[in-house]
């Protein structure tokens, strides 16, 4: 299952924001360190990016106008959203940086890690797709909801990343190749 790096903006009127676009006076706010903060620098180098310890604080940043977006996970974006004082931002774009959703293990019982593993991989994944929306997929405002938008809705792309990829690579290692070329601009490399 993997999990999008999203552009956040607390400006509903924004439309979809192409990050080779902004100038170096807009501040993006993006957790650090992080694989995702190294692969802005890497790959959007006139970025302003501000580095901040949590996510919360990226989307606070936005909230003071201290910011003018935030890159936050998706996953961490759902559990934020539902708290009131950030009820207000939308998502305005995807890096296209996703990361596999991984899960954790004690060190002292090394058996559950195998366990854990053949059991994810046994999860079809129109499952897996069912438990996404129900979990991680926060409900917010999106880009692909506003007027004359056209492109598919990230689940769909999503969808069609783990038919491609199949349900395996759920207990593998982090990733930092794209599955889907991200929104508004054509896949850059990422190193691996």
């Amino acid at each position: 299952m993997r999990v999008p790096q999203l552009v956040v903006s607390d400006q509903k009127g924004t439309g979809v924001v192409e990050l080779e676009k902004l100038d170096s006076q807009t501040r993006v706010a993006v957790r650090m360190p992080s694989a995702t903060a190294d692969y802005l620098r890497s790959n959007y180098p006139h970025l302003n990016l501000q580095g901040v310890p949590i996510e919360r604080q990226a989307l606070q940043l936005l909230l003071s106008q201290q910011a003018g977006y935030a890159v936050v996970d998706e996953a961490q974006l759902g559990r934020l959203i539902a708290e009131p004082e950030f009820a207000g931002l939308v998502v305005v774009g995807d890096i296209g940086l996703p990361q596999l959703l991984r899960v954790a293990t004690r060190r002292d019982w090394p058996e559950l890690a195998g366990i854990v593993e053949s059991a994810l991989r046994a999860i079809p994944a129109k499952d897996l797709e069912q438990l996404h929306n129900q979990w991680l997929q926060p409900k917010y405002p999106r880009f692909s909801e506003s007027p004359g938008f056209l492109a598919k809705p990230l689940s769909a792309a999503r969808r069609g990343d783990a038919e491609q990829h199949g349900r395996g690579d759920l207990a593998a290692a982090p990733t930092t190749q794209s599955g889907a070329a991200p929104v508004g601009r054509a896949r850059r490399h990422c190193p691996a």
